[in-house]
C-alpha cells in the first residue's frame, strides 16, 4: 500500500456534509464485501471547528487508503485484493454521500424533473411543495437564495403550463445546491471507482489503474481544499469582495478579519528555516498587511477607488497558492516515477507565473518585480529541461515565457502557460 501523508488526507466527510459539523458524532458502519465493517464518524451539518476537522480527516482517510490499496494490488497483479478494496471504498462513499444536507432536496427536484416528462403540471407542482420547507431547514448551512428563486420560477411556469421553463428552472435549482469543490470531486471519485470495478471485471487492468489514478487525485484535491488555512483565507477574501461590492462594509470587514486569522494559522504551519518557507512567510505577511489596510477602509463605510481591485488581487494570489498546495500534495501520491520527477519544478514555474500576473494586473508594481518573477519561472523551467533535454513542450514553454517577458501585459498568454503547466503536472501522476 502507498504511504500516505496524514496532513494531506481528505476531509471527505466534512465536505460531504456541507459547511461543517457539531461536537456530538454518530458512528456509522459501512458493510464491506468481505463481511467486515468500516466505521466512519458522521455528524449532522453545522459550522466545523478545527478539532472536529481533524477528527473527520482521520475518518475520511479510509477512502483514500482503500484507493491506494487497490492501486497497489493492481501493480502486484492481485485482482481479488483490488476488487475488495474498491468495494470498501464505494461503501464508504455511499455513507458520506447520504449524509449531505442537500441530498434529499436534490432527490426531490430530480423526481419532479422526471415527472415533467409524463405527469400533469399539477402533479409536478405537488412534488415541489416540500422543497421550500427543506430549503428553509438548511439555509443556515448552505446558500439557498438562488435555489429559492429558481423554485419560484418553476412553480410559476407550471401554473402556466410552461414545462420548458419549469424544466430549465429545476435544472438550475439542482446545480445551485451542488458544491463545485465538494460534491463534484466526491461524485467524480464514485464514478471513477465504479469505472475501475467494471474494468477489473472485464480484465482490463490498465484501464482500471487509469480510473483509480483519477479517483485518487480527486481525494487529494479535497484534502487540501478543506484543511488548508490558505484555502479558508481565500474563501473569506471572496466573501469580502462580494460584501464590499454590495456596500455591506461591516460584513466585509468581518470577512477580512477572518481571512487574516486563517493567514496567521498558515504562518504557524510554515517552516521558517527553509528558503521556500521564508519566502512563503514574506508573501503571507505582506498579504496580512494589505488586508489590515483594507479593513481600515471598511470601517469608513465608503467605496474607494482601487479597493475592489486590491481585494481581487489578493484573492487571485491566494487562489494560486492554494492550487500550488493541491498540486504539491497531488504529486506525493501514486507510483514513484522511474524518471527524474520534474513536477515539483513545474509547480514552482506555475506559481512564479501566477505571481507575475498578479503584479502586472492587480498591484502597482515595479516592472523589475514582474521581470524577476518571470526570470524565476524561466530558471525553474530550464532546470526541468536539463533533466529532460528532449522535451518539446518544455522548449515551447520557454519560448512563451520569453515572449511574455518582452510584453508582460499579454493576459491570455499567462492563462495559456499556466493551463499547459497544469496539464503536464497532472498527466504525469
Amino acid at each position: 500500500m502507498n504511504s500516505l501523508n496524514k496532513k494531506m488526507l481528505p476531509m471527505l466527510v466534512a465536505l460531504a456534509l456541507g459547511t461543517g459539523l457539531p461536537a456530538a458524532s454518530v458512528a456509522a458502519q459501512a458493510r464491506q464485501d468481505d463481511g467486515a465493517t468500516e466505521t466512519v464518524i458522521l455528524q449532522p451539518a453545522r459550522k466545523m471547528t478545527e478539532r472536529q476537522a481533524a477528527l473527520i480527516s482521520e475518518n475520511a482517510t479510509k477512502v483514500l487508503v482503500q484507493i491506494a490499496e487497490a492501486r497497489g494490488a493492481l501493480r502486484a497483479g492481485d485482482r481479488p485484493r483490488a476488487e475488495k478494496a474498491l468495494g470498501r471504498a464505494r461503501a464508504l462513499l455511499a455513507l458520506i454521500r447520504r449524509e449531505r444536507p442537500t441530498e434529499k432536496i436534490i432527490d426531490r427536484v430530480e423526481l419532479a424533473r422526471k415527472h415533467l416528462e409524463y405527469e400533469e403540471a399539477a402533479t409536478v407542482a405537488a412534488d415541489l411543495v416540500p422543497v421550500y420547507a427543506d430549503l428553509t431547514l438548511v439555509e443556515d448551512l448552505v446558500p439557498v437564495d438562488e435555489a429559492k428563486a429558481q423554485l419560484g420560477k418553476a412553480r410559476e411556469a407550471l401554473a402556466k403550463g410552461d414545462r420548458k421553463t419549469a424544466r430549465k428552472a429545476l435544472t438550475v435549482l439542482q446545480e445551485s445546491l451542488i458544491y463545485t469543490e465538494v460534491d463534484l470531486p466526491v461524485s467524480s471519485t464514485g464514478r471513477n471507482i465504479l469505472a475501475a470495478q467494471k474494468a477489473l471485471a472485464a480484465g482490463d487492468l490498465k484501464k482500471a489503474e487509469k480510473a483509480l489514478k483519477a479517483a485518487e487525485s480527486g481525494m487529494v484535491f479535497l484534502s487540501v481544499e478543506v484543511v488548508s488555512p490558505l484555502a479558508r483565507a481565500r474563501d473569506d477574501l471572496y466573501l469580502a469582495r462580494r460584501e464590499y461590492a454590495a456596500g455591506h462594509y461591516d460584513q466585509a470587514g468581518k470577512a477580512l478579519a477572518e481571512a487574516n486569522r486563517w493567514l496567521d494559522l498558515a504562518n504557524r504551519d510554515t517552516p521558517p528555516n527553509m528558503p521556500a518557507g521564508l519566502q512563503r512567510l514574506e508573501v503571507i505577511n505582506d498579504m496580512k498587511r494589505q488586508i489590515d489596510e483594507l479593513a481600515v477602509n471598511m470601517g469608513r463605510h465608503e467605496q474607494k477607488k482601487g479597493v475592489g481591485r486590491r481585494l481581487e488581487g489578493l484573492w487571485h494570489k491566494l487562489a494560486s497558492m492554494v492550487e500550488t498546495e493541491v498540486e504539491s500534495a497531488f504529486t506525493g501520491h501514486g507510483p514513484t516515477p522511474s524518471q527524474a520527477d520534474i513536477r515539483p519544478r513545474l509547480i514552482k514555474v506555475k506559481q512564479h507565473v501566477a505571481f507575475a500576473e498578479n503584479l502586472q494586473f492587480y498591484a502597482k508594481s515595479d516592472p523589475a518585480d514582474i521581470f524577476k518573477a518571470l526570470d524565476d519561472a524561466r530558471a525553474e523551467l530550464e532546470s526541468a529541461l536539463g533533466d529532460e533535454p528532449g522535451n518539446v513542450l518544455l522548449k515551447q514553454l520557454l519560448e512563451e515565457l520569453a515572449s511574455l517577458r518582452k510584453m508582460p501585459d499579454q493576459r491570455e498568454l499567462y492563462d495559456s502557460i499556466r493551463g499547459r503547466l497544469r496539464k503536464m503536472i497532472h498527466q504525469r501522476s
